[in-house]
């Protein structure tokens, strides 16, 4: 009995050494991943961070999508919510209204987005985002009682007009080199 006991003992020994050395093998990986991410500066689907962080610019751009993904993220949840009027979103949305400031914020966004990144996976995050927000301002023509009120619409065209211009610019500039 005591040699079966302690034959057990060693086995959950050898399976907590296993289990321990698995663990600094992994954490020896990770490592050696982490620094050839960080000194190549490739990661999967993104760019080089060095470029990422290059200016001011690019900084203010990575901070504002993570914005318009979260704001619209939690109003896409919000919609689904049974008790809208108590819940401490709604606050937040009749102040940033998706119809009408909210969306044209997020059309900022994604205009900064294409003026300063190339990455085809935040591009479409964004874009998403972007036409996600102007399908629920169309919600609002059912509210229109004249053609002036299209003028809320206004901003939209702008901000797709000049997307399109920013995205043939840069394709004549990925021809030209």
């Amino acid at each position: 009995m005591i040699r079966g006991k302690a034959l057990y003992n060693n086995g959950i020994a050898q399976g907590r050494k296993n289990r321990e050395a698995k663990l600094i093998q992994y954490k020896a990986w990770l490592l050696t991943k982490t620094k050839d991410v960080i000194k190549k500066g490739e990661g999967f689907f993104m760019q080089k961070i060095s470029e990422i962080m290059e200016s001011p610019i690019h900084i203010i751009a990575v901070l504002a999508d993570t914005a318009v993904v979260i704001y619209v993220s939690l109003y896409f949840c919000w919609i689904f919510f049974d008790s809208m009027d108590t819940h401490f979103l709604t606050d937040v949305f009749v102040r940033s209204n998706p119809m009408t400031w909210g969306s044209y914020l997020t059309g900022i966004v994604m205009l900064i987005h294409l003026a300063v990144f190339k990455n085809i996976i935040g591009r479409c995050l964004i874009a998403i985002s972007y036409y996600f927000t102007v399908a629920v301002s169309l919600v609002a023509i059912m509210g229109m009682t004249s053609w002036t009120d299209l003028a809320m619409f206004l901003p939209h065209v702008a901000v797709i007009v000049v997307a399109i211009v920013i995205l043939v610019k840069q394709k004549k500039q990925e021809v030209k080199d």
